[in-house]
C-alpha cells in the first residue's frame, strides 16, 4: 500500500465567453487535496454573488476540516462533512437573499471533489458536471439536476425551454442536498470538473481526445475552452483538469 505523499497537477481555467460578466467560480486547494466549480444564476450581479459565496463558505469549512496530511478520517465522516459543509453554504445563500432584494432569487450550481488516501468524494448540485477519464476512456460520473434529465426523452424531442431547466441549485431554498459518491482513484486517471459553457457545446469525444492527447493539465484546459468556444458557446465557460500521478514514497 502507498503511504507516500500523493502527487497530482491540477489546473483550473474560467472564461466569460460572449457574457457581460463571468458568474463561474472556480477554487483550487491543492494542498487540501479539494477542487470545487459554481456557475451562479440571478439578475445583475447576483448569479457571481452567489458562486463566489456558496465557494468561500464550503472552502472554509475544507480548510478547517479536511487536512489530508494530519487527519484520519473515515469515508463516512468526508461524507458527512462535505455534505454537512454544502447544505450550510446553501442555506447562507437563501438567507442572504432574503436580506437584499438585489440578490432575492439568485442561486448557483456546485461540484467538488476530494482527494483522501486512494478515494475520490465527489459531489454536485446543478448541472456542472464531472468526468473522469481512465484508460483512454471518458466516462460522466455525475447527473444533471435538470428537468431534461429526467423526461427519459430523445434530446431532439425535449421543448428548448425545458433544457435548461435546473430542479436542484444551492441558494434556492433551505437544506438542500448534494448528491455525494466516492470512488477509488488510480495513477493516470484524470478528473475534469466543468460549467454548462463546456459541456453544452463541446462533444464528449472532443473532450475525450483533448484530455488523453494534452500534456498537461493547463493545456487541456485552454484546450477545452477554445473548442466550446469555436462550437458556438456564448456562456462563461471554466474548467478544472485533475491529473492524478501517484504517490512519491520518498515523502514519507
Amino acid at each position: 500500500m502507498e503511504t507516500g505523499l500523493l502527487t497530482f497537477e491540477a489546473y483550473g481555467k474560467s472564461d466569460i465567453g460572449k457574457r457581460v460578466q463571468n458568474e463561474d467560480m472556480l477554487s483550487l486547494l491543492p494542498e487540501h487535496h479539494f477542487f470545487a466549480l459554481a456557475d451562479g444564476m440571478g439578475g445583475h450581479s447576483a448569479g457571481e454573488v452567489a458562486a463566489q459565496e456558496a465557494s468561500l463558505a464550503v472552502c472554509r469549512s475544507v480548510e478547517e476540516f479536511l487536512n489530508p496530511q494530519s487527519l484520519q478520517l473515515t469515508k463516512e465522516e468526508i461524507r458527512r462533512h462535505i455534505k454537512n459543509a454544502i447544505i450550510q453554504a446553501g442555506n447562507e445563500l437563501f438567507f442572504l437573499s432574503q436580506k437584499d432584494k438585489q440578490l432575492k432569487g439568485m442561486g448557483t450550481t456546485f461540484s467538488c471533489l476530494y482527494l483522501h488516501g486512494k478515494e475520490a468524494t465527489y459531489a454536485h448540485i446543478g448541472d456542472s458536471r464531472i468526468y473522469l477519464l481512465r484508460e483512454g476512456k471518458l466516462k460522466l460520473l455525475t447527473k444533471d439536476h435538470t428537468l431534461v434529465s429526467n423526461l427519459k426523452l430523445p434530446s431532439d424531442q425535449v421543448p428548448l425551454n425545458y433544457k435548461k431547466m435546473i430542479t436542484k441549485a444551492l441558494g434556492c431554498g433551505l437544506n438542500v442536498e448534494p448528491t455525494l459518491s466516492q470512488k477509488t482513484f488510480y495513477p493516470e486517471d484524470i478528473f475534469l470538473l466543468c460549467s454548462d459553457g463546456l459541456s453544452d457545446y463541446a462533444q464528449d469525444n472532443e473532450i475525450e481526445k483533448i484530455l488523453r492527447h494534452s500534456s498537461s493539465s493547463k493545456e487541456s484546459s485552454e484546450k477545452l475552452i477554445e473548442t466550446a468556444k469555436k462550437r458556438g458557446s456564448r456562456d462563461n465557460i471554466s474548467v478544472i483538469v485533475l491529473k492524478i500521478k501517484g504517490y512519491d514514497l520518498s515523502r514519507q
